[in-house]
């Protein structure tokens, strides 16, 4: 949305970037989305406040492979409120919002996606997620972006 003549312009209209990195390798098992891995780090997450718009724009990007030709997924969940994994669920991303890799190549991928109906001025908490359709899923590099959308 953008500003009118004569409106004052508040972090409301502008929220900032968030972004959130997790280098080393986690492992999970689980068949449904999984926040908390077996082992290693843990999926990275952020808070932020919604824009005037009330839509942001969340990108996810890692490295994903799997131990048999299974497929390894990333998603995301968002929740409101300001402390990650607490809160009424927004927005719980599925296999159709998220990344995937088939089999035991270890290659990069991205997704970018626009969620909207949030709340203006509201802040809510995101945290990546994982599911293997079978087999051990690894995950390395993991970035999350939330990004504020402005019309």
């Amino acid at each position: 949305m953008a500003a009118l003549a004569g409106q004052r312009v508040t972090t409301l209209l502008f929220s900032e970037t968030k972004d959130a990195t997790e280098d080393a390798a986690n492992t999970f098992t689980s068949t449904t989305y999984v926040e908390t891995p077996l082992t290693g780090d843990p999926f990275p997450s952020t808070t932020f406040v919604v824009p005037l718009s009330g839509a942001v724009k969340v990108i996810l990007n890692a490295f994903l492979d799997n131990s048999t030709t299974g497929r390894t997924h990333m998603s995301f969940i968002i929740r409101t409120g300001s402390v990650v994994g607490s809160g009424s669920t927004a927005f719980t991303g599925d296999d159709n919002d998220g990344i995937a890799n088939l089999g035991a190549d270890d290659s990069r991928h991205s997704s970018v996606q626009v969620v909207r109906g949030l709340a203006p001025g509201s802040t809510y908490n995101i945290r990546c997620m994982g599911r293997v359709s079978t087999g051990t899923g690894t995950t390395n590099w993991r970035h999350l972006i939330v990004e504020p959308v402005i019309s």
